[in-house]
């Protein structure tokens, strides 16, 4: 039996909910489960660790609880931020959160802050915005939110798809993260991989960031 904060052979730390579902993600990533019909390849592997919130929440969870974890991880080291950054199409995603996880976990000194910020400044996340959103993440990671009020928008884009020119709707859920930097930003927590092309940045999502929210 393993004591909390004690690792394994697979280099599995301590058990909260969210990390043990990340440790049992990582034996089935690479195929070390008792059943190999649960092992999963990478596209699967990644659906889970950013569509499903996964490396987030697990990062989260050892800023809060096991923050020897986020002190041994690196790029190089941590299996999730290997997969994520080669297979998400970002080749730097994983590395970002990570990054601010361990800024979170801290101290760090203004200069790693700095480095940091201009990593997400270089992603083109929201162009400009690259401060507050770190430090949106810090706030949010550090786990010292309450719940905000929610609200759902609906929106229309043009669409051009296979040839095909048309009209998508779809429908935004904002939600007020009290204590946050001011502004609307992408929620890192369900959109790590947000980036904004040219023609995000000249049509309204340039309003984004420096944006109030609409109450």
């Amino acid at each position: 039996m393993r004591a909390a904060g004690e690792q394994d052979d697979a280099g599995l730390g301590r058990q909260t909910p969210r990390l043990a579902e990340f440790d049992a993600l990582r034996l089935r990533y690479g195929g070390w489960q008792d059943t190999p019909e649960d092992a999963i390849g990478a596209e699967e592997c990644v659906r889970i660790l950013l569509d499903e919130g996964l490396w987030w929440a697990a990062c989260a969870e050892a800023v809060r609880h096991d923050a020897a974890r986020l002190r041994d991880w690196t790029t190089a080291s941590c299996w999730a931020a290997e997969v994520v950054d080669g297979e998400s199409g970002d080749d730097a995603a994983g590395r970002r959160t990570l990054a601010v996880a361990r800024l979170a976990a801290g101290p760090a000194d203004e200069d790693t802050l700095r480095a940091v910020a201009a990593d997400w400044e270089a992603a083109r996340v929201l162009p400009g915005s690259a401060d507050a959103m770190v430090a949106l993440q810090l706030h949010l990671l550090r786990g010292d939110v309450r719940r905000g009020r929610r609200s759902r928008i609906g929106v229309l884009f043009d669409a051009l798809t296979d040839g095909w020119t048309g009209v998508a709707g779809v429908v935004l859920e904002m939600e007020v993260v009290p204590g946050g930097p001011p502004g609307l930003f992408p929620d890192p927590r369900v959109m790590p991989t947000f980036t904004a092309d040219a023609d995000f940045q000249r049509g309204p999502g340039h309003r984004l960031g420096a944006a109030r929210p609409p109450w």
